[in-house]
Order: structure tokens, then C-alpha cells, then sequence
């Protein structure tokens, strides 16, 4: 499954858990809704890295940032998802290592191993 739709999934379970109040659940219920929380955390994470690459693709190729009216990609996440600076520019650099990049051809090129 798609990380996008398991995250969706994943964020609709918690949702529904968290219907009824806090102060009635049990306590093993209450350690299943910090996992939920950190699961769907990590989900947030791993979307927003692929996300975040892809947005400072466009910011490398293209100025995108610039015309957002921001000097980078990790000022736009920054501003616009509202994220801390370090957790934006932390997302930026996982993420160009993540997303494919297209060759002048078109083609994908191969990720090299730093």
C-alpha cells in the first residue's frame, strides 16, 4: 500500500479512536493511541520527506521559492506547513536524496551512493 493512503488510513483510525474522551479510556487503551500517534507521525515524516524533495526539485530546476516569495525550499515547508527551519531543511536534504532525478533526456537517472 501506498504510504499516502496508509497514511490517510492510518490518520482516519486515530480520528475515530480519538471520539471518545481521553479520561475514560483504560490505561491499554491509552498506549494504543500513543502508537497510533507515533505511527501516523512517522507517516507524516516519510510523506513529507517525498513531499519535501520534490518541492526542492522544482526550487532547483525552476526558482520555485523565489516566486513563492521564499528563498528556499526549506523556508517555503518552513512558512507553509509550519514546521521548525531545522525540521524543513532536515526534510529537504532526505528528500533530493530520495526523489528520482530526470536526465536533460528525460530519463531517470541512477542514485549514486555517497
Amino acid at each position: 500500500m501506498a504510504l499516502e493512503h496508509r497514511l490517510a488510513d492510518e490518520a482516519a483510525a486515530l480520528a475515530a479512536a480519538l471520539a471518545e474522551p481521553l479520561g475514560a479510556v483504560g490505561d491499554d487503551r491509552l498506549r494504543d493511541l500513543i502508537g497510533m500517534i507515533g505511527s501516523v507521525r512517522r507517516l507524516v515524516d516519510a510523506v513529507g520527506v517525498r513531499i519535501a524533495g520534490e518541492l526542492a526539485r522544482r526550487c532547483d530546476e525552476g526558482a520555485l521559492a523565489v516566486r513563492w516569495g521564499e528563498r528556499s525550499a526549506a523556508a517555503v515547508l518552513a512558512v507553509e506547513a509550519g514546521l521548525d527551519p531545522a525540521e524543513a531543511q532536515d526534510w529537504c536534504e532526505v528528500g533530493a536524496q530520495v526523489v528520482p532525478r530526470l536526465s536533460l533526456a528525460g530519463r531517470i537517472c541512477p542514485r549514486v551512493a555517497r
